[in-house]
């Protein structure tokens, strides 16, 4: 009886908690209310679609600097991927792309000006994250098309080995003949890419433009830069030195492939290459192997502005839009707003945390709670 009676003063206590907990919340959210006129708040979320598509983006950049922060990879990419999917769908993907960018540019520039330019776009953020999400997920598919016929060529050449630490000693004339047989596999993958700028999406296209025009503004100068590596380091080298096999397969579906290892080396020399054009330095005495390929560098250097600049052509790209209008009459969110209900749960208190200073976005956080629309036990503790 003892143990009955000290279980129900428990229980009474624990609920008497949670009464207090929701009457606090619901007079705070009473004072969050009287601060808004009445046309702004009809705008409240009816779905947790709508909740992450609000104009301010609130709750979905905070989820996404959460999952980025301290998440797994596995979580990094299940959320960014189901980001993607809504926004994409809704036509306002390079919009959140824009304000994240924005954002990130904004934060740089408190900071020394040396620190900012080697800092902005390299390290790991939402921003990144995102972008590298979209790259691999809608964009893979058109460098596998594009590149195709010069990974192919690979098949044909053996092993091109420069470095004597890998292969011993090589006679100048074998080591001449390697040296142009890799230079002329990176300037047919160059080439290709420079030569087809229109066949790149628009969508990547029309972000990476917002990416540009937003660091040019901030730091003179520094747009040419960031854009090269965002295009060539995060989206063309990751799949120079990894290609998809059935690159090596096209028009033979049943064929299978397996890329050799004298192969796989070609591709990671070119990479080198490619890695160093888009950084705008030539090789050192770090890797005195690759020397002869600066005067190719030289060269080839003068051709990535011109590339570049056009691949943010504003008209060029709404030529683009006009011939392929995007085809979201079939797309089917379910498994992406799936995806979000379970991280928005997962981070919950880390999102709430993060837009506490919001007033406005708080409203429709804590409406999301009070309509069931996330239920997680900071709402059950909440009293909600």
């Amino acid at each position: 009886k003892e143990k009955e009676k000290e279980k129900k003063k428990r229980s009474e206590k624990k609920t008497g908690e949670k009464s207090k907990g929701a009457e606090k919340g619901k007079a705070t959210d009473e004072l969050l209310l009287s601060r808004f006129p009445n046309n702004l708040l009809m705008d409240l979320p009816n779905s947790i679609e709508e909740l992450v598509l609000e104009p301010s983006y609130g709750v979905v950049v905070a989820l996404l600097q959460s999952v980025s922060s301290s998440g797994s990879q596995e979580d990094i990419s299940n959320y960014c991927c189901a980001i993607i999917d809504i926004f994409y769908t809704n036509q306002i993907l390079d919009l959140l792309f824009k304000h994240l960018f924005h954002a990130e540019v904004e934060s740089a520039a408190s900071l020394p000006l040396e620190t900012a330019r080697s800092t902005l776009f390299r390290e790991d953020s939402g921003a990144t994250h995102l972008l590298k999400s979209f790259l691999t997920k809608n964009c893979r598919a058109y460098l596998a098309k594009l590149l195709a016929p010069c990974m192919n060529s690979l098949k044909l050449l053996g092993n091109l080995e420069i470095d004597p630490c890998r292969s011993g000693e090589l006679s100048s004339e074998k080591l001449d003949m390697n040296t142009k047989s890799l230079e002329g596999v990176a300037y047919n993958i160059l080439s290709t890419i420079f030569s087809h700028v229109d066949d790149v999406p628009f969508m990547l296209r029309r972000i990476l433009r917002y990416l540009f025009l937003e660091v040019s503004e901030k730091f003179p100068g520094c747009g040419e830069t960031i854009l090269s590596t965002q295009f060539f380091l995060r989206f063309v080298n990751p799949f120079i030195v990894s290609p998809d096999p059935e690159v090596f397969t096209r028009g033979s579906p049943n064929e299978t492939f397996e890329i050799t290892r004298e192969m796989q080396r070609i591709l990671i020399l070119v990479s080198k290459i490619v890695q160093n054009m888009a950084n705008g330095v030539t090789f050192g005495e770090k890797e005195p192997f690759m020397l002869p390929f600066n005067k190719f560098l030289e060269d080839n250097g003068k051709r990535l502005y011109p590339f570049l600049y056009k691949l943010v052509d504003r008209e060029s790209i709404r030529k683009l839009e006009v011939n392929n209008p995007i085809n979201i009459a079939s797309s089917d969110n379910t498994n992406a707003l799936s995806v979000l209900v379970h991280s928005l749960v997962k981070y919950f208190d880390k999102v709430f945390m993060a837009v506490h200073n919001n007033p406005f976005v708080m409203i429709k956080l804590r409406h999301a709670l009070h309509a069931g629309l996330v239920c997680c036990q900071y709402s059950i503790d909440m009293g909600y």
